[in-house]
């Protein structure tokens, strides 16, 4: 089977002396250039050479690498002599996005592979700064998207009230996400609404978008994958559809879709690296090509991209470690008393400034803004003439240390700073305490969510039994316990969604009602139990309770002809 991650490392090989010879051309007359922007020499010299670069990349088809280096070349085109501080960000871009071009040649020659969805979001940053839509994450997946879904589950007939209704669901949920509200309950609603609109959907070109969406949501739930605004983007122009699809009604099932919606939820069920029968079903249909990795691996793949070159580290080590002896000996004499501090501060300036640029380039930004820092108390006592005293040049000693051990800690470990945010973020949880008033609440929540799910026990043996009331013939008193549980939280407006809940119950369900349609009152019920569920659980999360999820439930229990009093 063909590898997308393959590489032709003989062809790497054959170009890889004139590529790291042309780059570091191109690198250093941007660099000048960045200093000395009224010379057209410069920026002409800089674009020739990332022209030969992109030829180069076209040429071994070095997947991602190509794209990278034609934006560069665009941004260039775009930047002109004399440009003023508005180009600043976009130069600031290249500049990144020479060093990743670099970094990512040696991260294929050594881990023998392309990954080239790691220079989307670089590849993004030139895009933004030109005002240009970005590539969306789901550009290098392969994939047919002709395939055709097999029904699973209830199908239903279409209903406008219905597509409504479900659209009014998925919309509470998406705006829980996009309040930042990521919590399971939110995804929860916008996978039970498309799941439900699905079924009304059966064997039409929509039901391909709708079931790989309510897919990719499961597996988003299942392993807990970033919520990123692409993303959030992604599940918005979703619901635009569901607005067009409420508006023309059964018709624009049958019309055409946009594909990048379907790629994009393919690509979140490839991505999430599930294993669950729905993922499988998806990538099978689509025929998505094994992509070799997933969300997590991207995430530690990228640190290393950002992170210093192996064949660059004991260069730009030494490199520093030079500068840092000049400034550290500086210090030293004049702690001792031994000549004029205030003499050495435009050659410290100087030299800490190049340590700081060369941190922020290997992409270690937040040293290099420590540095950053003390050079400016340095500029500032150069400014007064302030000879510093002791503790002063204390200070500055104890920031170089820090700053050579980590350049020696670089050449053994990746740096993240994810870990320091990791640290300082605990014990966030641990300093909530517990009255007694909050543990009884713990109770009473805890037998609500276990009759619920008592609930939800019943209902699906009741539907495999083919409707056999025994089945069912203790859910009321379920329902009632739920009921009591909601008056003592004094939600009195769930507490009559469960009241409608019971009703349905005595005088539909244990009837024995077997009629045709009594699978889909029992799939409107659900929404109804489930809704209650993520209401609960919205308030488990943040202690308010959320009374959007429980409009679905009213919504649900007035579906079934037993309306909230």
């Amino acid at each position: 089977m063909f590898d997308q991650r393959a590489v032709n490392l003989t062809s790497l090989n054959i170009v890889k002396g004139e590529f790291l010879a042309t780059i570091q051309l191109a690198t250093n007359q941007l660099e000048q250039f960045i200093s000395s922007r009224e010379r057209q020499d410069l920026v002409q010299s800089c674009l020739e050479s990332f022209q030969q670069i992109d030829g180069v990349l076209r040429m071994v088809q070095l997947r991602g690498a190509d794209m990278l280096a034609g934006e560069i070349v665009d941004a260039l085109k775009s930047v002109p002599v004399g440009a003023d501080a508005s180009y600043d960000a976009m130069l600031a871009a290249v500049s990144t996005a020479s060093f990743v071009a670099t970094r990512y040649f040696e991260y294929v020659q050594q881990f023998e592979k392309s990954m080239p969805v790691l220079l989307l979001p670089f590849i993004n940053d030139l895009r933004a700064t030109r005002k240009l839509a970005p590539i969306p994450d789901s550009h290098f997946l392969v994939m047919n998207p002709v395939g055709a879904p097999e029904q699973h589950g209830a199908v239903e007939p279409f209903s406008s009230d219905a597509a409504r209704r479900f659209r009014h669901m998925f919309q509470v949920g998406l705006l829980g996400v996009l309040q930042g509200q990521n919590a399971d309950y939110s995804l929860g609603l916008m996978q039970r609404a498309l799941e439900r609109t699905n079924a009304m959907a059966s064997g039409k070109p929509f039901a391909k978008v709708l079931w790989s969406a309510a897919v990719s949501l499961r597996a988003i739930r299942e392993t807990h994958m970033a919520l990123l605004t692409p993303r959030k983007m992604l599940f918005s122009a979703l619901d635009r559809q569901l607005k067009q699809l409420v508006a023309q009604g059964e018709g624009f099932l049958d019309s055409t879709f946009d594909e990048s919606l379907l790629r994009g939820f393919v690509y979140i069920v490839a991505a999430s690296g599930s294993e669950s029968e729905q993922a499988k079903a998806v990538r099978s249909v689509f025929a998505v090509m094994p992509m070799g990795y997933c969300e997590s691996d991207v995430e530690e793949e990228l640190n290393n991209l950002r992170g210093p070159g192996l064949s660059t580290v004991q260069s730009v080590a030494e490199v520093i470690r030079e500068e840092l002896r000049s400034s550290k000996n500086a210090l030293e004499m004049a702690s001792q008393g031994g000549g004029d501090i205030v003499a050495t501060y435009p050659d410290m300036i100087a030299s800490l400034t190049r340590i700081a640029d060369t941190l922020s380039v290997v992409g270690l930004a937040s040293p290099g803004q420590v540095l950053r820092e003390q050079v400016n108390k340095i500029r500032q006592w150069d400014q007064d003439a302030h000879a510093a005293n002791n503790s002063e040049l204390i200070e500055v000693a104890d920031t170089l240390l820090y700053i050579e051990s980590t350049v020696s800690a670089l050449q053994n470990i990746n740096l993240s700073q994810a870990k320091l945010a990791e640290t300082n973020a605990l014990g966030k949880d641990q300093i909530i305490a517990k009255s007694q008033l909050a543990e009884a609440e713990k109770v009473v929540l805890d037998e609500a969510q276990a009759g619920l799910a008592l609930i939800k026990r019943a209902m699906a043996s009741y539907a495999e039994s083919g409707f056999d009331p025994i089945h069912i013939s203790n859910l009321g008193k379920s329902l009632n316990s739920v009921r009591g549980a909601l008056i003592l939280m004094n939600m009195a407006r769930a507490a009559k969604v469960a009241e409608s809940c019971i009703q349905f119950v005595d005088t539909k369900l244990l009837r024995g009602d077997s009629s045709g349609a009594i699978q889909q009152l029992m799939e409107t019920f659900a929404d109804a139990v489930m809704s209650l569920e993520y209401f609960l659980e919205a308030y488990i999360a943040v202690h308010k309770q959320d009374n959007s999820i429980l409009e679905i439930a009213e919504e649900s229990v007035k579906a079934l002809g037993y309306p909230v009093n």
